[in-house]
């Protein structure tokens, strides 16, 4: 496959080449090394473009968390649905989606909203709303607009969601 003018391979996350899109999980496009400069190349399967139709400017921002998220957790699968994407090892511990949290106006101009599992309620103003479903579960939703924003007090919320959802 030529993608960006150069061979690639088609993987799964776990390295074994992958011929087709059969099995519906994502797919990444790895340049195939030729010296000094290639970089490896993310590239949504199927379902997470559909999932995206109406929101395409928010795709670079998700491939960012996305790769960001799978460096920390490598050991966690990802489910597209209609309404979000989610993270999951033994329990869902994220989900990406595109839920209206803020007004319009309130809004950046390119986002999405990261919801986390967590055990108490987070306090930060990066936090857009937080409700209590059931006792001692948190449902916690931030807005993302901005590669930035994916930094480590972000990451240290992953880590306590992923933690909280393998205690269940």
């Amino acid at each position: 496959m030529i993608f960006g003018g150069r061979s690639c391979i088609l993987e799964n996350r776990d390295g074994r080449q992958k011929p087709d899109k059969q099995d519906g999980g994502s797919i990444h496009a790895v340049t195939v090394p030729q010296g000094k400069g290639a970089r490896t190349m993310w590239e949504p399967d199927g379902d997470t473009l559909l999932f995206f139709d109406g929101h395409l400017s928010a795709l670079p921002l998700f491939e960012a968390l996305e790769n960001r998220l799978f460096e920390a957790f490598p050991e966690a699968e990802k489910r597209v649905q209609k309404t979000q994407i989610t993270y999951y090892h033994r329990h869902v511990f994220a989900c990406v989606s595109f839920t209206r949290v803020k007004r319009k106006a309130e809004l950046p101009p390119v986002w999405l909203v990261l919801t986390l599992g967590l055990p108490y309620p987070l306090e930060s103003e990066r936090v857009a709303v937080k409700t209590e479903p059931c006792p001692g579960r948190w449902t916690t939703h931030i807005v993302i607009g901005a590669e930035k924003e994916l930094d480590g007090e972000l990451f240290s919320w992953l880590q306590e969601a992923y933690d909280f959802s393998e205690r269940k």
